[in-house]
């Protein structure tokens, strides 16, 4: 009898998938410096079983990120009462019309210290291949936009009221 032992097997090439992995590895390295880098601003995706925000929000907000991902409601709270019916009309609207192209808007937020961040987001929705929907956007904190050009509502209404208390000239 042949007592000799054999071992029998296959081979698989995985090139393409490890290159495929070490590509997405590549991408989502570069997608988190960037956000990580941009402080003012925050990425989200919510709906259609996503509920991802990029961790700059604990800087909007000064709230733990976990925070958002267990309370998927949490954010609205904290939208100024003033803002809240507009923007949810804007929404309901767009969502309406189809959803088509990105929705902007501008609102406020209350952060930690009681104090109101001003907020634009820019947010659209996507199907993924497997025929998802869910909403994605970006918010930036534009707090300091609105300081400078309050600061320049405020000079021009001071100027028009000098000029106008100016006595009138004639030649």
């Amino acid at each position: 009898t042949d007592t000799r032992k054999y071992w029998a097997g296959f081979f698989v090439n995985v090139t393409e998938r490890k290159n495929a992995e070490a590509k997405l590895k590549e991408t989502e390295t570069r997608f988190t410096t960037i956000i990580d880098k941009l402080s003012n601003l925050t990425v989200y995706e919510t709906g259609g079983g996503k509920n991802y925000i990029s961790e700059n929000i604990e800087k909007l907000t000064g709230l733990p990120l976990d925070n958002f991902l267990k309370d998927e409601k949490l954010f609205n709270t904290l939208i100024h009462p003033d803002d809240i019916e507009l923007l949810s009309n804007r929404i309901k609207s767009w969502h309406k019309s189809g959803a088509k192209g990105v929705i902007s808007n501008e609102f406020r937020v209350k952060n930690t210290r009681g104090k109101y961040v001003w907020i634009e987001d820019h947010m659209f929705k996507i199907i993924n291949e497997k025929n998802e929907q869910y909403l994605s956007g970006i918010m930036i904190d534009i707090t300091e936009q609105k300081k400078v050009l309050e600061k320049i509502h405020d000079t021009e209404i001071r100027l028009s009221t000098v000029l106008s208390n100016l006595p009138k000239i004639v030649i």
